[in-house]
């Protein structure tokens, strides 16, 4: 949700607070065979002071293009 400005409420307000985030990543790397996680929160508007949990997973497959 980086894009704070985009997601709106019905009422028209912003969804997402202008507040900084906090998270954090990790990774680890076989050979050409990654694996990436991060975590982070925002605080949001869409119900009273609830914060939003984002998880994301990469998984992935390195090769040189040059």
């Amino acid at each position: 949700m980086l894009n704070d400005d985009r997601y709106k409420l019905n009422n028209g307000a912003n969804a997402f607070r202008s507040k900084p985030r906090t998270g954090y990543s990790l990774g680890a790397e076989l050979g050409k065979v990654y694996f990436r996680y991060r975590k982070f929160n925002r605080t949001n508007d869409i119900i009273d002071n609830w914060t939003a949990d984002i998880e994301q997973y990469q998984l992935g497959l390195k090769f040189e293009l040059f």
